[in-house]
């Protein structure tokens, strides 16, 4: 495996939770990235990370 330098930049596609998780842990290790999202920052900002989780017939979540 190459080691990353001064100079390492990677593109992230996608600013999903994997995304964000991804291009936290790598700036924290000190690699610059650059998250590329089809749609508008509002739009990221403001959807849910995960589908609230709906109760079945049993009333637990499913």
């Amino acid at each position: 495996m190459t080691q990353a330098d001064e100079n390492t930049t990677v593109v992230i596609v996608g600013a999903g939770v994997a995304g964000l998780a991804l291009g936290t842990f790598l700036l924290r290790g000190g690699v610059r990235c650059v998250i590329v999202e089809k749609h508008a920052r509002e739009h990221v900002e403001n959807r849910h990370a995960t589908s609230p989780a709906t109760p079945t017939s049993s009333g637990t979540p499913g």
